[in-house]
């Protein structure tokens, strides 16, 4: 069965960790703020939607479709990118860095159509359009 969720707002480690654990999940117009997540994997489809002030460790997003969508002041720490597509998204102030064992983020078979970054630490290590 698929979850959709629509212009809701989820706030909070417990909250998110709940919701994307949904694997499949549809998520549309919806908010996602200050949480701060430990290993588990994002999949599903978000559109519209915006990540405010979330921390990822270890996070894998698998095989996501993110359209339309803003991740503001997010911290992405030794997180995996798989088989995600990321359709005119915009990055601003967020931050791509090694976890504790420096390993960086990575991103394999990513696709990257028209997204931006706004400020950006480590962006054009991961996140280069058209490059994976």
């Amino acid at each position: 069965m698929t979850h959709a969720h629509h212009r809701l707002e989820f706030a909070g480690t417990d909250a998110l960790g709940a919701c994307f654990a949904k694997n499949g999940a549809t998520f549309r117009e919806c908010v996602f703020n200050s949480a701060s997540l430990e290993c588990g994997t994002l999949d599903g489809v978000f559109v519209d939607c915006h990540f405010r002030d979330i921390e990822w460790y270890w996070g894998l997003f698998n095989g996501a479709l993110f359209a339309g969508c803003v991740f503001e002041r997010c911290v992405f720490r030794g997180t995996s990118f798989q088989s995600c597509r990321f359709v005119e998204c915009l990055f601003a102030d967020c931050q791509f860095l090694p976890d504790n064992l420096d390993t960086p983020c990575s991103a394999t078979r990513v696709r990257w159509y028209a997204c931006r970054n706004q400020g950006s630490v480590g962006w054009a290590s991961v996140c280069q359009p058209g490059q994976r």
